[in-house]
């Protein structure tokens, strides 16, 4: 299994320092048995409050990939979507 994270965020602060927009999401990549070992398994779950929802909300499967490949994916599908455009973003791989 491996794990990602990736947080976008404005250029606006509130008085706390903590950006007015602030969206974090956590990337995990699994390999089932059944469907090959080259498949990944990749679910995308929002961890902030008001965050919005990728288009693929439910588990999807990236063929023919390793796992740094798969979280990739998953990033290159968030960071495309028009809510994220214009926003800083960090994103974090941990693989087992």
């Amino acid at each position: 299994m491996a794990l990602g994270t990736i947080v976008f965020w404005g250029e606006s602060i509130e008085h706390y320092g903590i950006p007015r927009t602030l969206h974090s999401y956590l990337i995990t990549v699994s390999v089932n048995q059944v469907i090959g070992d080259r498949d990944k398994i990749v679910k995308i779950t929002t961890l902030t409050e008001n965050t919005p929802n990728p288009s693929k909300e439910y588990p999807f499967i990236i063929k023919n990939s390793d796992a740094k490949k798969a979280i990739t994916a998953a990033f290159n599908l968030l960071r495309n979507m028009s809510s994220m455009h214009g926003l800083n973003n960090q994103f974090t791989i941990t693989e087992n």
